[in-house]
């Protein structure tokens, strides 16, 4: 997986990107022949790919902010549920169909939080 960042035709836009994130921006040449500054995240499992967001928060934060120590998050509270019954992601063959269920479990609640009359207010979206 690959976060784009700017073109490498904005000198200042670049020099910014990499200034923010040093050593995890990597510049990278794309199959449609743009030259842009990205994240490279393939040391992520595809069970894992969840934490990218945290992972990248988490880096930023140590890498920009001189009081930060430590960041928690959350996101791996799903690892249980994606891991399956086995604990290897592999329940009925595959992380997806982990991640699949998981996904439809998410919609059937949603469905259901928005169906309820008897709210103050109305559910519009569940995340």
């Amino acid at each position: 997986l690959v976060d784009l960042g700017p073109s490498s035709d904005d000198d200042a836009l670049a020099k910014a990107f990499r200034a923010f994130w040093g050593d995890r921006a990597e510049l990278r040449r794309f199959k449609d022949g743009r030259i842009c500054e990205s994240i490279v995240w393939d040391a992520i499992p595809a069970h894992k790919r969840h934490h990218i967001p945290a992972l990248a928060l988490e880096y930023t934060v140590k890498r920009n902010l001189d009081a930060a120590e430590d960041v928690d998050w959350s996101c791996n509270l799903l690892d249980a549920a994606l891991r399956g019954k086995d604990g290897t992601g592999q329940e009925e063959g595959s992380t997806e169909s982990s991640a699949k269920t998981l996904v439809q479990s998410l919609d059937r609640l949603s469905k259901r939080m928005k169906e309820l009359k008897d709210l103050p207010l109305k559910v519009v979206n569940v995340q």
